[in-house]
């Protein structure tokens, strides 16, 4: 996204974003690739409506927008139900990316000063790269609502869908980031941020939704 300046969430933001614990856990899906827009005050990890100034919605709909082919509401609601039907669980990724992902891993435990042990546990399990859309998803849904493309209805019902398959296909946060991960680091794509290190900068937060809500239990 367009952030350069650091804001302050206005409390009806804040207000807005108090869910019961049914909801609050389907905002996990997400909350990895969202967090960066914590660092510039717009929202946290589980904010299903983000803080955008009017000027930073004049630049999504310019510009982020446009790169997914969306400029309203049934070009959004196609996208995310075409990515959630055509998503594949199947693949697998090359040693070589591995590799990389294990320096990743070590690189992010070493800047977050957590333990990455599990995150290395997964990567040696994990081999495919089905939760890459998933969390792209849960942050383009909260994306799409932010901007009125999307009812709160119909947003809550696309992060049912996605974490009802994350469920599915996973059995714990871990493994579900490195799925992300693997795709992530196989495309070289840093537009969507370094996710192991945001991932465990939330875990390391008390009452952090990972921790509040494990996946598969």
């Amino acid at each position: 996204m367009f952030f350069k300046k650091k804001y302050e969430v206005p409390k009806e933001i804040e207000d807005f974003n108090k869910f019961p614990a049914d909801k609050e856990k389907l905002l996990c899906i997400g909350a990895g690739v969202s967090n960066h827009a914590v660092v510039r005050g717009v929202a946290r990890p589980e904010y299903l409506k983000f803080y955008y100034t009017s000027k930073e919605i004049k630049n999504s709909q310019k510009y982020w927008l446009p790169m997914f082919g969306i400029s309203n509401g049934n070009d959004a609601r196609n996208l995310i139900e075409s990515w959630i039907s055509s998503n594949s669980y199947t693949s697998v990724t090359a040693p070589e990316v591995k590799a990389k992902i294990q320096k990743e891993i070590e690189k992010a435990s070493k800047k977050s000063e957590m333990d990455g042990s599990a995150l290395l546990q997964s990567l040696e399990n994990i081999n495919d790269t089905g939760a890459f859309d998933l969390e792209r998803l849960g942050y383009m849904t909260r994306v799409c609502f932010t901007l009125g493309l999307l009812t709160e209805e119909q947003a809550w019902h696309y992060l049912e869908q996605l974490y009802a398959l994350a469920s599915e296909h996973y059995n714990s946060w871990d493994d579900y980031i490195i799925s992300y991960t693997n795709e992530n680091t196989a495309q070289s794509t840093n537009w969507y941020y370094p996710i192991l290190e945001d991932y465990l900068t939330i875990k390391k937060t008390k009452q952090n939704l990972f921790d509040k809500y494990p996946l598969g239990k």
